[in-house]
């Protein structure tokens, strides 16, 4: 709900800018129509993109206003309870403290409630979960930092070093079955259940740290894409004004601005939500 509230929040300020450079085209072409250098096709062309623009606001506005509701309520407050925490994040917002999100592999395991829980019942059939831990664990580590850029509303993330995958390969569950064959079938099902709550915690940590990588690799051409959009609208009021081009490229140029930013703020709500689902596999939050 918080990834989805700054989406809306972005995607209603780029919304909002294209608006006003809307109303700044259709003053351009009143004031060259007046001066006889374009015809009122400029300004009908202008008066239906200021039009255009302003009808998309109100759903922008709802968008954000229900995701706001939302995370009040999940919050347990009341509507408006924490308008003033949740408004609209700065254009610019001083860099996050480097945040390590794992010193060695053993901190992955240990976190998450679902490997406690299966280290609980192997305690309970009388088998130590550190049997399957080798005495490699401190020559491998996987770190991620969150940090917030200057021009971005949702934080970057950097897997900084080592592995996931390298994670599985410092578990020797050799000792585990050893010590279970001797212990009965109990301890025996347990292991092998311990087994697969590792795999599986190892496997999602992977998954979403991939899925992470690639949502910040889109965020940044996205990034480029509304830059380079910027950039060629500029360069198509300028002709317009000048009389070098007609007042369709200007609509044109400007349009694309608004979709790229917007679909820019959408590309960073999905940074903010796969750093998330990354912190809670690897157990952030699940602390006892």
């Amino acid at each position: 709900l918080y990834a989805a509230l700054r989406v809306a929040q972005a995607s209603h300020a780029a919304a909002e800018r294209q608006s006003r450079s809307a109303e700044d085209s259709l003053a351009l072409a009143q004031a060259r129509a007046r001066a006889g250098l374009d015809s009122g096709l400029a300004i009908a062309q202008a008066q239906s993109a200021a039009d255009a623009a302003r009808a998309r606001l109100p759903g922008f506005r709802q968008a954000e206003t229900q995701a706001r509701l939302g995370l009040e309520a999940l919050l347990g407050g009341l509507p408006g309870a924490f308008a003033a925490r949740l408004a609209p994040a700065p254009a610019t917002t001083p860099a996050l403290d480097v945040v390590p999100l794992l010193d060695a592999p053993a901190a992955v395991i240990a976190r998450r409630a679902d490997l406690r829980a299966a280290e609980a019942r192997l305690a309970a059939a009388g088998l130590d979960a550190s049997a399957a831990r080798a005495e490699r664990w401190p020559t491998a580590s996987l770190a991620a930092t969150f940090t917030r850029t200057g021009d971005s509303r949702a934080p970057d993330l950097d897997l900084l070093s080592g592995g996931v995958a390298a994670v599985a390969t410092l578990f020797d569950f050799g000792r585990l079955d050893a010590l279970a064959d001797a212990a009965g079938a109990e301890a025996e099902r347990e292991a092998a259940a311990y087994r697969r709550a590792v795999t599986f915690a190892v496997g999602e940590v992977e998954r979403e740290a991939d899925r992470a990588l690639r949502a910040r690799e889109e965020a940044a051409a996205n990034r480029a894409a509304a830059d380079s959009a910027r950039d060629q609208a500029a360069l198509a009021r300028a002709r317009y004004s000048s009389g070098l081009s007609s007042f369709l490229d200007v609509l044109v140029a400007e349009r694309a601005v608004a979709d790229a930013e917007i679909a820019l703020a959408a590309a960073d709500g999905r940074v903010l939500d796969a750093g998330v689902a990354l912190a809670a596999a690897l157990g952030f939050g699940q602390e006892p």
